[in-house]
């Protein structure tokens, strides 16, 4: 089953502020992060000691406290709160609950190197504190990278040149987080993402974001070949122009391989539903309003 999509309602956008919309990671913030994710074809899981589990469903809720750091463009956010799940196709059950509770212990408490562009951009994700002194925890060291980056993939929102929306719409460079696919061996192809300004309460400044991209994977062990995949997806989200810090923000996508590439069984091969949400000095965390 994939994952629905937001609907995106895009709205005329307002007159633009100029030069208000500049991300900064110059002061500490806390966020909770929650993401899911779907694998219909499975996703290998290594455990430390002799154990695996084929997953087809990842579930991930964290909350981070995140810091600057000397080095240019680098945010150390340690992972305070951890927790996983998810399902396992059924004769792996009881590894991969194991593998839960050692991934679970393995990242708690460790600080997670986000790099950040200018724009806002992230880049490279790291786990420095996590062993890869051998194949198999090196692999164990991947498959955490890659979880990380799947529910980090909210406050990957990279904003206009110069913080200025101009016509209050933009497109962001790269191949946004969202329509990366999980997978130890990269994301080839293009994709398009555009944000639009849609109005302001206050600080905030509220935008919704919509793209696609048709993408593929080398040696995929997950789609059993070198397939192509459309990927369909947005959200939104309140990015408080005071701070210059994302407040809250929502994604969605969808990704099935396109006619050429079916072969056979469900076109549908990965979904990601994901949201940040920065918590307060007094705990609260910020959320979308309801609809």
């Amino acid at each position: 089953m994939v994952l629905p999509l937001l609907v995106l309602t895009v709205a005329l956008a307002p007159a633009a502020r100029a030069g208000d919309l500049v991300p900064r990671w110059d002061q500490p913030v806390r966020y909770h992060a929650e993401a899911q994710v779907q694998t219909p074809n499975g996703y290998r899981y290594l455990g430390r000691y002799n154990v695996e589990a084929v997953v087809l469903t990842h579930e991930l809720s964290v909350d981070l406290a995140c810091v600057p750091t000397p080095e240019a463009g680098r945010v150390d956010c340690t992972l305070e709160r951890v927790e996983l799940g998810g399902q396992a196709r059924a004769s792996d059950e009881q590894a991969h609950a194991a593998i839960l509770a050692e991934y679970q212990q393995v990242l708690q408490g460790q600080v997670a190197q986000v790099y950040v562009s200018a724009d806002g951009r992230i880049g490279t994700i790291d786990l420095e504190g996590v062993g890869k002194e051998d194949d198999r925890q090196a692999q164990i060291h991947e498959t955490l990278r890659q979880l990380l980056r799947r529910v980090l993939a909210p406050l990957d929102l990279g904003m206009p040149r110069k913080g200025d929306p101009k016509s209050g719409t933009w497109r962001q460079k790269g191949t946004p987080l969202l329509f990366q696919l999980l997978t130890d061996y990269g994301t080839a192809g293009g994709s398009v993402m555009k944000h639009t300004l849609t109005g302001r309460e206050g600080s905030l400044a509220l935008i919704e974001s919509e793209g696609r991209g048709n993408l593929s994977t080398g040696l995929d062990f997950e789609l059993n070949a070198s397939q192509m995949v459309n990927m369909v997806g947005g959200g939104t989200g309140a990015f408080d122009t005071t701070t210059g810090q994302l407040a809250w923000r929502t994604l969605a996508v969808s990704g099935e391989l396109t006619t050429e590439s079916i072969q056979y069984g469900d076109p549908v091969v990965y979904g990601l539903a994901a949201w940040v949400g920065r918590i307060g000095p007094d705990g609260v965390v910020q959320t979308p309003p309801a609809r």
